[in-house]
């Protein structure tokens, strides 16, 4: 049980690292919509690929940061007293 609440908060703790660093990488533009107004000629700001590359590899380490961890957290152990 302990280790599936470790597990948990790791995941946790990586999805809110993702996020970090996605908002640290990113430039205004990237976060989609900015300065509209209805009368305007400029309404959005397009992206590069690059951000939607960056986004993902940012979440995939994520991903890889927590599934290592749990999987040695959530590991058939052998019980006391067994060989």
């Amino acid at each position: 049980m302990l280790g599936l609440g470790l597990g948990l908060g790791l995941g946790v703790v990586a999805m809110v690292g993702a996020v970090t660093v996605n908002q640290l990488l990113s430039s205004p533009g990237d976060r989609g919509w900015f300065a509209y107004a209805p009368n305007t000629s400029v309404v959005f700001e397009p992206s590069d690929d690059s951000a939607t590359l960056r986004q993902a590899l940012v979440w995939l380490c994520a991903v890889v940061a927590w599934a290592i961890p749990s999987f040695w957290l959530l590991r058939d152990r052998p019980r006391a007293g067994e060989d």
